[in-house]
Order: C-alpha cells, then structure tokens, then sequence
C-alpha cells in the first residue's frame, strides 16, 4: 500500500492476476451449473421456515428458458426491461435471462402507492424501455401501482403508457400466478419453446444492470454497472471480506449493490436468504429469526445490519459461533468490535457505493483493534483522498470530504451527463460526498455525509455523525441520534434523541459533563470546536425503517412534539 504520511492519500495494490474477472454473469453461473448439485440460494420462509433451494443449474437452465421467451418478444440487445425487486428466485431468472439477451434489467423498488417513485425511474431510462416485470407484493399491491403508470391494451400483456410510451408489455413474476391482464412467466417461457433465434454475443464490459442510488437528495439516479464491475464486487467479498465459507447469511435486497447475488455467482457458494422480512414487527422478533436461520442452515458467515448487531451485543453470550460478521452502509462503533468475544471469529466493515462497488474495508479480530466509524485500507488499485472544500488534499487525521478513485468506477449516471459532471473531477475523482478522515497509518474513518453531517452554529460547523459517535459510546446509552433543528428565530440547534442502557438513569447534565470530561476541557473552551447539545430527549427505543435502520425522519418528528416545535420548521 502506498500511503502518504502527511497528506491525506493512499492507494491499495496486490489484487491477485490469476483469478478471472472479465466473464459475463451468465457464463459464470454456467461454469457452476455443471455441477448440478452445487447450490446458490436457499430461501427460508421467516414465519413456517419453510426453505426453497434453488441450484445453480436450476438458475440458468430457468434463465436460458426465459431469455428465448423475451427473443420472441422482440426483446432486443440494448433494449431496458424494468424488473420489480423481491428477493424470490423468479428475480433471478428474470435477471439472467434479460442479461442473456443483451437487453438490460433496470432494478427498481415499490415503495409509494402512487407510484410517482416508480414512473420518475422510469422515465430516465429513457426511450429504451420496453417492458415491465413485477412482483405481485402481498395482497397484489403492486398491481395497482402498475396499472396507475401503465393502461392494459387490447391483448393480454401488452400495455400503453401516456407518460413512458415506449413501454409495450408488461408480465407478472410470478412462476405460474397470471391473471387477465398480465401474464406470468410460464407464459414467457412458452413463447421461446418454437424460436430459432440466438442469443446475441456479451462482452463483459457491457452493461448488464442500472442501479438506482437511494434518491437522498431526491429523484434516485441510475448507475449502469458492467458484468466485469459486478464480478469484481464478488471477487472483493471472497478475498478482501474473506468471505470463503461455503454457506452465508445475507437477506439485503437483491437490487442493493451489497445485496446483489455477486457473491454467491462469482465465488459459486451458497446464500441463505431470509423471505417476508417487511412484515417483521420489531427488531427483536427480527434478531430471533436471523439467530435462528443462521443455527439452521449453518452458516458460517453472515451480513447484519447494525440494530441486529445491537441486539447480539446487548443479549451476548449467544449461542451461535460465525468465522465472519460482515456489515456496511452505516456507521459502525467501536462498540462492535466486542463482537469477537461472542458471536464470531473475525468482524468486518466494509465501505462501498453504488457508483464504485466496493472500497475499503476493515477487518477486526481483537475488540481493542477496532476505532469508531472505521473502513480501514481501500482495495487493490483503489485511491482514495480527503480534501477541503478547493479540493486540496488535508493532513492526516483532519476531516474533509472523500474522493476515491478507481478501476471499478462507472462511467456515468444514465442519461444525466449534469450530475456525472458534478460528481467527477477533471481527472477522474469521485466525490462521495461523505465526512472522512485518513490515519497516518493509512486506514480511512468515514463518519457520515458531508450534506446532513455538518451543521452551521454562529460561526462553527458541528458534525453531528462525530457528536453521535461519543454519544454511542457512553455506557449508560444503548442508542443515541443526534437531530439538527431549526426554532422560531431560524437558529440552528442539536437535539440528542437518547435510549439509555436497561436499568440506567440520565440526564442532559450527566451527558454533557460526560462529553468535556471526554475531551478533558472546561466547558469554555471545549465549545470553541464542540457545541453541546441544546437538547435532549429520552425514548424506551426509536422507530426503525422496513430495511432495519433507525428512522431519523420519525425520531425527528417525535423530537419536536417533545420539545413543542411545529413539524413543518
């Protein structure tokens, strides 16, 4: 690794050249299919545990089926097909068989009922969008969100569009479920039975997916990622995570970027997938199913999301033993490094985005190894800087914005030439957008967004990420958010949501003695670089989203009914 001492940059190398990445997905999980045996994933219903195995043969003879069916539908090389996500083994048929035609799954998300989130994604796909495969959901409620973008025509399965009319057809994924309107997959696979057509011929530097990024900043972009760039994340997970064992826990969202299937494709190993997980009530009922799967199919390796390694910390010892825990997409605290006394041989916190894949990642085996919000050192031929706001490199350990560059970066946002030039450097950079800050030893801490991390108070900005971080790691707090707020008279302030430890008391004196005793100051001069908290607010525990993280914009909310602030300040 190359690493300046001084300056905030360095560079990961030694990526092993034997192992092949340039391949396309398809013929990757070929080479596994000749196993008929070898298994991908394995599904486990959370409330009978009833499990669907699925082999890598099953995937692609199934995939193969559905790419003829698409030929004969005049699905062509460079055409979209819009693909509802679910974690279901009709989403990777779906995927593979788009991906065999040359067209491109673009992978999207129900989350309103209107549907505007889905017709906005849409439309920036553009003119190449020919076709809609979606999940029906629990009750059929996707179907009306559908029907709200896309009019039933005079045949079953095509469809008009006054908003998005290149879309001609639509289709259920759903294995044999159709209905009057829509057909289902079966249907699909029965129209290739008769084809003479070919598959046309893949590079591994096509596209073979578009990603959306979160929509944080408001309408989500699409980031078209490459079968190379895909297998490369799979080659990261096996050999920077480590993650060698044969049977592995991850139930994130097949449409994620740390959730997509590389893992299993490249490495040819095994995915136990938790089904029906939004219909989960509380993060508790969650950690008892995940603890229970993992014993049940004996995996040895699991991806958890950070509320559930709360819950393995607070109900430690645990009768479950792992080689790895691996996480991502949050800030992680030192807190969790004591994983490695109870539940697992080796903790990980992996950095990555969507625009980029995977960046960095830190590996713990002793809890004292571990520092808050740490990624630790990039991948092979990754680079990485901070800078201050003129793009200038900082010193070593003092915060600024990261940029990484790296062979695995995308090209583009699709069909949005504006924010790719706001987002990359004259020569290449990218700008995360994320608060970090670079070790002389040349391991990164990202502490949050540059955007919600730092707010304005008389003359000093406060990042509320390092603020939450102390927080964290008060002994009597289990969990701690910190909100920015605005009052009557525009001034900015910072409420502290707190849950403290069971069988702990405390109070905003306690707290802010516990913070300048944290930085050995008088209160004086410990708030010329840290402003304390204005308020507190204590809560029995916070409201989670569908996907498990805390939901600020709810804490936030339950912040100002306390304090008494009108919720649209």
């Amino acid at each position: 690794m190359d690493v300046s001492c001084q300056y905030s940059y360095t560079r990961g190398d030694g990526m092993d050249g034997s192992i092949n990445i340039f391949n396309t997905i398809s013929e990757t999980i070929k080479r596994h299919s000749k196993n008929p045996q070898k298994v991908a994933h394995v599904y486990v219903d959370w409330q009978t545990g009833e499990r669907k195995v699925v082999t890598f043969k099953g995937i692609y003879d199934r995939a193969t089926e559905i790419g003829y069916g698409l030929l004969e539908m005049d699905i062509e090389k460079g055409d979209i097909v819009a693909l509802g996500t679910e974690n279901i083994p009709e989403w990777m048929y779906a995927t593979i068989g788009i991906q065999m035609c040359g067209a491109i799954p673009l992978h999207f998300v129900f989350n309103r009922k209107d549907g505007k989130d889905v017709e906005d994604v849409l439309k920036i796909a553009g003119t190449a969008c020919k076709a809609i495969i979606f999940p029906p959901g629990k009750d059929d409620v996707n179907l009306s969100v559908v029907e709200k973008i896309c009019k039933p025509g005079f045949q079953k399965g095509n469809v008009v569009s006054e908003t998005i009319e290149s879309i001609k057809w639509a289709a259920l994924m759903s294995m044999y479920k159709s209905n009057d309107v829509y057909p289902c997959m079966s249907d699909i696979i029965k129209k290739g039975h008769s084809t003479e057509r070919c598959f046309p011929r893949t590079d591994p530097d096509d596209v073979m997916g578009l990603l959306m990024t979160s929509g944080s900043s408001g309408v989500p972009k699409l980031v078209p990622v490459s079968h190379r760039n895909m297998l490369t994340n799979g080659y990261h997970l096996q050999y920077c995570y480590g993650l060698s064992s044969e049977i592995s826990l991850n139930d994130r969202p097949f449409c994620w970027n740390l959730g997509y299937p590389s893992w299993e494709i490249f490495t040819g190993s095994t995915r136990v997938i938790v089904q029906g997980v939004t219909e989960i009530q509380s993060m508790p009922e969650y950690f008892e199913v995940v603890k229970k799967i993992i014993k049940s199919e004996k995996c040895n390796a699991a991806l958890l999301i950070t509320p559930i390694l709360h819950e393995f910390l607070s109900k430690s010892p645990n009768d479950i033993h792992l080689d790895t825990v691996f996480t991502g997409g949050q800030s992680v605290p030192a807190k969790f490094a004591d994983l490695t006394k109870s539940i697992c041989n080796r903790f990980v916190n992996g950095y990555g985005c969507t625009e980029i894949g995977g960046l960095a990642l830190k590996e713990v085996y002793r809890s004292t190894e571990y520092l808050d919000s740490e990624v630790g050192v990039p991948f092979e031929g990754v680079e990485i800087k901070v800078v201050d706001a003129e793009e200038n490199l900082v010193k070593c350990g003092d915060e600024g914005q990261l940029m990484v560059r790296s062979p695995n970066q995308f090209l583009g946002y699709w069909n949005n030439a504006e924010k790719t030039d706001e987002v990359y450097s004259k020569s290449r950079w990218y700008k995360t957008g994320d608060l970090s800050q670079l070790t002389t030893n040349g391991s990164l801490i990202v502490t949050g967004r540059i955007s919600d991390s730092m707010i304005k108070i008389g003359p000093r900005f406060v990042s509320t990420t390092t603020l939450e971080t102390k927080l964290n790691n008060h002994p009597a707090i289990e969990d701690a958010i910190v909100i920015p707020l605005v009052d009557e008279m525009r001034d900015h302030s910072v409420c502290c949501a707190i849950v403290a430890r069971k069988g702990k008391t405390l109070t905003k004196e306690m707290i802010d003695d516990y913070l300048l005793d944290l930085e050995n100051r008088t209160e004086q001069n410990f708030l010329q670089t840290v402003e304390l908290p204005k308020n507190y607010v204590f809560l029995d525990t916070f409201p989670c989203t569908a996907r498990g993280k805390f939901d600020r914009k709810k804490i936030m909310e339950i912040c100002k009914n306390e304090l008494g602030m009108d919720k649209s300040d």
